[in-house]
């Protein structure tokens, strides 16, 4: 029988056999630590230096590079344009009920309202409210 830390590197290599041959490079230091019936694998130095930049660089063209022409919901035949077209039009107010109460957060055209507060994000919205004890959208 193979003690563990035989085990341990037995994968070490094995994982390191994989980066090598189906992802063409492997990391710099690989370590392998097997707590009960728990595999932990750490590697390191895995990206390339194109690939380091792509976890800290926006990206280089926008999300949505055609823009939206969205017709608003209470005036007719008005529309007004959108850049990403997962967020509803400028005017729009999105409600959620949570808790027994009912949230309601504007969307306007640099961000969104909630109770009186602008948020530049949706996700500002939501982090405003769990730490007020509510989670939200």
């Amino acid at each position: 029988m193979k003690t563990q830390g035989e085990i341990e590197a037995a994968i070490c290599k094995g994982v390191g056999r994989f980066e090598q041959e189906y992802m063409g490079r492997g990391p710099k230091d690989i370590h392998a630590h097997l707590i009960g019936d728990l595999l932990v694998v750490r590697l390191q130095g895995v990206l390339t230096a194109d690939d380091a930049e792509i976890r800290v660089m926006p990206p280089k063209e926008p999300l949505y590079a055609e823009e939206a022409e969205v017709p608003l919901k209470d005036r007719p035949g008005k529309t007004v344009t959108v850049l990403d077209p997962r967020i509803p039009a400028p005017g729009t107010a999105i409600t959620r009920k949570y808790k027994g109460r009912v949230h309601q957060v504007v969307v306007l055209n640099d961000g969104f309202e909630y109770e009186g507060h602008r948020y530049r994000t949706l996700t500002a919205v939501v982090r405003a409210g769990i730490k007020e004890d509510r989670l939200l959208f």
